[in-house]
């Protein structure tokens, strides 16, 4: 028990000795000893191998490159109405990213119907999440609404254009 402690005593100041010592256990006997070089005993199944302390310079450092935020809501047809599935997902969303960053929020729509009422329904969208978001704690000037209409041809089932994708900006 005697030689546990000694070696756990000796275990804590070993950076200051690393760069010239080895520790080694001496064949006669069952204690630890400081060795150098050649004068080290034979290894055996007591000994074990200290790694050395990492020396090198430390990087310098930077912010951790992370990757950016975004969330896709996807809506019905001619609707901007939130489902509650969609409130859902920007709660979390919101919850993760906080309200102290920057957001774009942008809506968009397919090429069904007349291009008027596209126009407005991509900007109603995408005021309607803002609105949530609002709600959320998000300050209004951290939020930047824009919208675009007509982006994809209709396909036979929900397209992916009836959407709003949220986007952060800047992180803190």
């Amino acid at each position: 028990m005697k030689a546990i402690a000694s070696f756990i005593m000796l275990a804590s100041t070993w950076p200051a000795f690393a760069d010239d010592w080895e520790v080694s256990q001496s064949s006669g006997n069952s204690s630890y000893v400081f060795c150098q070089g050649a004068d080290c005993p034979v290894r055996t199944v007591k000994l074990l191998d200290m790694p050395y302390p990492d020396t090198r310079a430390p990087a310098v450092a930077t912010r951790p490159h992370r990757e950016p935020l975004s969330l896709t809501l996807k809506f019905g047809l001619a609707s901007a109405r939130l489902s509650g599935v969609n409130r859902a997902m920007l709660n979390k969303f919101g919850k993760a990213a906080g309200v102290s960053v920057r957001y774009v929020v942008a809506g968009s729509t397919d090429r069904i119907g007349a291009r008027y009422f596209n126009r407005s329904l991509a900007s109603k969208r995408a005021h309607a999440v803002a609105k949530v978001m609002r709600g959320m704690g998000v300050p209004g000037e951290n939020i930047k609404v824009k919208s675009r209409c007509c982006i994809e041809a209709p396909p036979s089932v929900n397209p992916g254009a009836r959407r709003v994708v949220i986007r952060v900006i800047e992180q803190e």
